[in-house]
């Protein structure tokens, strides 16, 4: 009977990945970084309550409160795109969107015409942007699909009823950016829970054993 040597580069493969660290396992597009996701999402949830609750606030305050939440979501976006970038485009689209980011808040907080309309256009402008880009994530990738589609419908929708509300008052902004905050801060978290879910489902497998039951 004919027998058969183990192959010896054939073994050396399978314990190199058996012995790979969760991170080397671990999908592009910041998944390691589940954190800064969780981070800007309270951060946006805190500053959406602030808004919803202050009692007629002004377009300063406003451009304030909506330029501190712009500014730490481009951070945010720009440390995840320049983590993952890489010749194949992975981070591009993280990176792109940190700068308009960054742009809208610097805007924003300056508000040089002192008008809601620019606070609104800036506002929407990202939140559609980010929306388009979930969406087409979603769209073309089966990772964390579901939640990529939901939070990209939610954004556009927001963004889209912003930017066409009709004779928009300071007032009115201030309800409908509070909740488009607030919906933005949930999407974010609820990604940040996806990807430490996946992210514990590696750890398990990269060390032999199975993910704890849910």
């Amino acid at each position: 009977m004919e027998t058969t040597s183990p192959n010896p580069r054939r073994s050396h493969e399978m314990a190199g990945d058996a012995s790979l660290e969760p991170d080397e396992l671990e999908l592009p597009d910041g998944e390691r970084a589940w954190y800064l996701f969780a981070v800007t999402g309270l951060v946006s949830i805190v500053i959406g309550v602030l808004v919803l609750a202050y009692p007629d606030p002004s377009l300063r305050l406003l451009g304030a409160l909506l330029g501190i939440d712009l500014l730490i979501a481009a951070g945010a976006l720009i440390v995840r795109g320049t983590t993952t970038l890489s010749p194949d485009g992975s981070g591009q689209n993280e990176l792109l969107l940190g700068i308009l980011a960054l742009i809208a808040g610097v805007v924003v907080i300056r508000n040089p015409g002192e008008t809601v309309t620019l606070l609104a256009l800036a506002l929407a402008i990202y939140m559609i942007v980010a929306g388009a880009l979930a969406l087409g994530r979603g769209l073309v990738t089966r990772e964390q699909r579901a939640a990529s589609l939901v939070k990209g419908l939610a954004l556009c929708a927001a963004g889209t009823v912003i930017v066409t509300w009709p004779d928009l008052s300071a007032d009115t902004f201030a309800l409908l950016g509070g909740l488009a905050l607030c919906l933005v801060g949930a999407a974010d978290v609820g990604e940040a829970f996806v990807l430490r879910s996946r992210r514990r489902r590696l750890t398990g497998v990269s060390s032999g054993t199975p993910a704890p039951p849910r």
